[in-house]
This record gives C-alpha cells, sequence and structure tokens, in this order.
C-alpha cells in the first residue's frame, strides 16, 4: 500500500477524536481500518469533541530519533438544523458537517404523509447536490431508505449509497463517520491494566535497529569501497613507478652496451693504425741501414784507389782514413739500429696503452650496469616499502572506522532505548489524558486522579523505604551476630569473663558502643536524587556498556538499597540490550 496525504489527514483527526489509527504513517492499514470502523459505529455527535494532542511513537524513515508527530484537527460535526415548514415528520438539516438525523416536530399545518417525508429528504438530497456535497447526499439518501424500511417498505437507494461512499475523499469519510464516542469511564478506571502502546518495544528496536544496520552498512561498504579503490590505486602506480623503473634501465644498459661497442671499435681501429704505421715504417730503418753499408762500400773503395795511387808512402794516412770512415759507417748504422728498436718498443707500448685503455673502458661499463642494477632493485623495494605501508595505513584506518561504527551502533541503540522509554511515558501519558477528555473528566477531576497516581507512587516509595530499612535492619542483625560470635570467642580465650561479655552485647543490642557509649554518628545517608546523579555520572565515565554493566553489578547492592530493586533492573536492561 502506498503512502496517501489524505489517508494521513484521515489518521490524524481520528487520533484527535480518540480513535487509534496505528502510526501515522499516510497508510490505510488494519489498525487505521479499524478505527473508522470504530468511529463508523459512534452515535451521532450533538457536541463538538475538544481536539487533543496525540503523540504516537512514528516509524524510522531518515533518522535514529523521530519527532513524535501530533495532530491537532478539530472533527467538526453536525450541528442542529431547522424544522421543516409545513411537514409533520421534519427533516433537521446540517447547516455545516454531516447530516442531522431526522426527528419527530410539529408543523403549523399538514397531515402526516409518507409522500411528503420522502419528498423531504428527496429535497434534502437535491440541494446537497447543487452545493456539491456528497455526504449531505449519502446522508439524505440514507435517512430516506432508513424510513422507508421503518414503514415496512423497500430500500430503493442501495445503489447510490454504494456509489456515493466509493467517492468520499478521506476527509468526507471522518465527516460522514462522525459520532459520539462510547462510554470509556471504563477504560479511564482501567487504564494501566489494559493499555498497550502503539508500538511495543519491540518494534520499535527491530525496525530502529534495521535502519542503524543500514545506515552504518551503508558507511562500511563506502568505506569498503574507497578503501578498495585507493588499493587499486596504490598497486596501479606501484605497477607504473616499477615500470618506469626498468624502462630506465633497459635505456642505460642499451647506452652502455652502445659505449662497451665503441671502446672495442676504437681499440680495433687504433691497433690496425699501429700495425700500419708500423709496417711502412720498419722496411725504411732497413732500407736506411742498407744505403749506410753501400756507402761505408763506397767510401772504402775510394780509399783503396787512393791508397794505390798515392803510394806506400801515404799507407797510415790512408789506413788512418779508411778506419775513420768505417768508424763513422758503423756508428750511423748503429743509430739507424737503435732507431729501429726504439720505434718498435713505442709501437708495443702504443699497443699496450690501447690495450688497457679498452680494458678500462670495459670495466667502467661494467662497472656501470652494476649500479645500474643495483639502482633497479633498490628503487623497487623502496616502492614496495612504500606501498606496503600505505595499504597498511588502510587497513588500519579501515579496522578503525569499523570498530568505530561498531561503537556508534551500540550508543545509538542505547539512545534509541532510551527514547523508545521517553516516548511510551509520553504516548501513555498523552493516552491517559485523551481518555479523561473523552470521558468528559473535568479539569478539577484530572487533577484529582493525578493526585491518586501520585499518591500511589508515594505509596511504592514507602514501600521501598520499608525495604530499604528492612535490609538494613537485617545488615545489622549480621554485625550483632559477629560480634556475639566475637565475645564468645573472647570468653575461650578467657580475655573477657562472662558477666563482663554480657554487658557489652547488651550496649551492642541497644545501638551503643560495647563500652556503653554513643557511637558516632555516621554520615547523613544522601537523598535519592543525589545517588542517581552520583551513580550516573560514574556510569558517564565509562565508554562501552560492557564496562557499564560490570559497574552495576559491583554496585548492585548500593543501588537496590539507595534506589530499588526497579532501578537495578532498568539500569540492567539498558545497557545489556
Amino acid at each position: 500500500m502506498a503512502f496517501s496525504q489524505s489517508t494521513l489527514d484521515l489518521q490524524k483527526k481520528l487520533q484527535a477524536a480518540g480513535f487509534s489509527p496505528g502510526a501515522l504513517d499516510g497508510i490505510m492499514g488494519p489498525k487505521t481500518q479499524a478505527a473508522l470502523d470504530k468511529y463508523n459505529a459512534a452515535k451521532t455527535p450533538t457536541t463538538t469533541v475538544t481536539p487533543v494532542k496525540a503523540a504516537t511513537i512514528s516509524p524510522v524513515n531518515t533518522a535514529v530519533t523521530n519527532a513524535v508527530k501530533t495532530a491537532t484537527n478539530t472533527v467538526k460535526t453536525g450541528t442542529t438544523g431547522t424544522t421543516g415548514a409545513n411537514v409533520t415528520a421534519g427533516v433537521k438539516t446540517a447547516s455545516t458537517g454531516t447530516a442531522g438525523t431526522a426527528t419527530t416536530g410539529t408543523g403549523t399545518s399538514g397531515t402526516t404523509s409518507t409522500d411528503t417525508t420522502i419528498q423531504g429528504y428527496k429535497d434534502q438530497y437535491a440541494t446537497a447536490q447543487k452545493s456539491g456535497d456528497k455526504v449531505g447526499m449519502l446522508k439524505a439518501a440514507e435517512a430516506a431508505d432508513k424510513y422507508r424500511v421503518s414503514i415496512g417498505q423497500t430500500a430503493q437507494n442501495t445503489t447510490l449509497i454504494t456509489s456515493l461512499k466509493n467517492k468520499l475523499t478521506d476527509e468526507e469519510k471522518l465527516k460522514y463517520t462522525s459520532g459520539q464516542s462510547e462510554d470509556i469511564s471504563g477504560k479511564v478506571l482501567n487504564f494501566d491494566e489494559t493499555y498497550t502502546p502503539e508500538t511495543t518495544k519491540e518494534e520499535y528496536m527491530s525496525e530502529i535497529t534495521t535502519y542503524i544496520n543500514s545506515l552504518l552498512k551503508q558507511q562500511a561498504d563506502e568505506s569498503a569501497a574507497n578503501t578498495a579503490k585507493s588499493r587499486n590505486t596504490l598497486l596501479s602506480d606501484a605497477d607504473i613507478a616499477k615500470q618506469e623503473l626498468d624502462d630506465t634501465y633497459n635505456q642505460q644498459l642499451a647506452e652502455l652496451a652502445s659505449q662497451a661497442d665503441k671502446i672495442r671499435a676504437a681499440y680495433t681501429t687504433g691497433k690496425a693504425n699501429i700495425e700500419t704505421t708500423q709496417a711502412k715504417t720498419l722496411p725504411t730503418y732497413d732500407t736506411s741501414m742498407n744505403q749506410q753499408d753501400i756507402l761505408a762500400q763506397k767510401q772504402a773503395k775510394q780509399i783503396g784507389e787512393e791508397f794505390a795511387q798515392r803510394g806506400l808512402q801515404a799507407g797510415g794516412q790512408v789506413t788512418s782514413e779508411l778506419g775513420q770512415a768505417a768508424q763513422t759507417n758503423l756508428s750511423e748504422v748503429g743509430k739507424i739500429a737503435t732507431s729501429k728498436q726504439n720505434y718498435i718498443a713505442d709501437v708495443a707500448n702504443d699497443l699496450a696503452a690501447l690495450e688497457t685503455d679498452q680494458a678500462t673502458g670495459l670495466a667502467d661499463t661494467a662497472r656501470a650496469q652494476s649500479t645500474a642494477a643495483q639502482t633497479l632493485s633498490s628503487g623497487k623495494s623502496a616502492i614496495i616499502k612504500k606501498v606496503n605501508a600505505a595499504l597498511s595505513n588502510l587497513t588500519v584506518d579501515e579496522t578503525t572506522l569499523l570498530n568505530s561504527l561498531a561503537e556508534q551502533r551500540t550508543q545509538m541503540l542505547y539512545d534509541a532505548t532510551s527514547e523508545y522509554r521517553e516516548l511510551s511515558r509520553q504516548e501513555k501519558n498523552d493516552a491517559f489524558n485523551q481518555l479523561l477528555q473523552q470521558a468528559g473528566v473535568a479539569a478539577d477531576s484530572v487533577d484529582t486522579i493525578r493526585q491518586l497516581i501520585d499518591d500511589k507512587t508515594e505509596a511504592d516509595m514507602a514501600a521501598l523505604e520499608y525495604k530499604t530499612a528492612e535490609l538494613k535492619y537485617k545488615n545489622l542483625s549480621k554485625e550483632l551476630e559477629l560480634e556475639r560470635q566475637s565475645l564468645e570467642q573472647d570468653i575461650k580465650g578467657k580475655k573477657i569473663d562472662n558477666a563482663t561479655a554480657s554487658l557489652e552485647y547488651n550496649n551492642l543490642k541497644k545501638g551503643l558502643n560495647r563500652d556503653g557509649s554513643t557511637p558516632k554518628s555516621d554520615e547523613e545517608t544522601p537523598s535519592k536524587n543525589e545517588m542517581t546523579a552520583s551513580f550516573e555520572a560514574q556510569l558517564d565515565k565509562l565508554t562501552t556498556n560492557a564496562q557499564k554493566l560490570a559497574y552495576i553489578t559491583k554496585m548492585k547492592t548500593d543501588i537496590i538499597t539507595y534506589l530499588g530493586k526497579s532501578a537495578y533492573d532498568a539500569y540492567v536492561k539498558d545497557f545489556s540490550e
């Protein structure tokens, strides 16, 4: 069934008229229908029903705490109409509200006539029809048929009446069904025994628990979705970062490989150039030595020829010149040979340097590769560490939220329990006032009834005080018994004689100290309100219901002693739910 504003208005008016339609939810349910049927069965009113503010426990819709809806609509009822002129059996018509019931009147002239009476109803119907008053039309049609049946005729407006009823709005239905409330004085007297709340605590808590669970589940689901999204983002960013490191590493490897190739190529080229130059240069040294030998041979030949021409007289000089020439030639050949050896050594050094440069370059490249690999590994490790830390924080945050939601649920359920207790008290109070007003109880009578209720409360308090005193007496009796046993032990231990023990025991029974002196007065016992405030202040310091319940259990004797068992039961019930 869907919500209807007109149904909600009808429920409010039924509630105000004293017929509870159940929850004011705008739905024509069984309670609303029962209230309407009960209203239909009521008598036609002769007075206006006093508007009453009625509070009910509304269903939970969008918040944990819902205000009590109040209905203050006044039910309009029909007033006495005018007597039909010149008609023996007149018809009273309603000036506002519903049609009046036909009553017997006296006309100034005319005779009793069935046709005239029926015509009066028809005129009333026509007047109502002209003004669009469906309720007036319905009342006239029903009155006409009721009259026909009363004189033994057959009702003729059954179909018309059904059709009109089906066309009535909720407001018109209430107007049509306005009637005198039944005598409820008995209900007032038996109110406490017969009163049942509109919504039981089980229903209320079930509904509000469902709402709270739904609300908190929504938050938990949103948190889980956000956590999953954050987790996926972290992992995705980590994969991207690691891929960037891999790309950088691969690029470095490629560059280092290219550098190594260049080093090898430079070595190969340099070596080839040296060897080529060596191949060209070494023959020049050999050529120079050969040329020097040829020159020496020429010089020796020349010296020999001169020796032959000049004779023996010049032999010594020729020999000397020849020796000098040979010596010079040998020196030049030696120089050339030395230069050749030096050149060969230089070539060997150049080749060794090339090899050293190549080895150094390749070693540097290898070290760079190793460094790049270490950078890649440490970079990935740092990313993984950072991601794991972030994921751990996400888990901690989610756990913290779930714990917070659980605490919120506990507190919200506790608040709902307190709210239900207050709403139930207000609803019961309003229902009682409503019954009194519907029963026509005067204001001073209401006060009297309230006083009786207060007296009953005081009687209950007196009974509680008696129970408290009885408990204290029992405690004192236990203390006295312990003192008696102590005296017996003192007698057995010969710490005291029988006469002294008897005297001290009698002093204790009188409420005195053993030596007969008056005991010091205890501190003044705090009032019940002070004890309640102190106790609840201690409860407020505790955070969880489990802690509060443990404290209540620990203080059970004191609570029952000073506040009563009902208070103890209420505390236990509040914090164990």
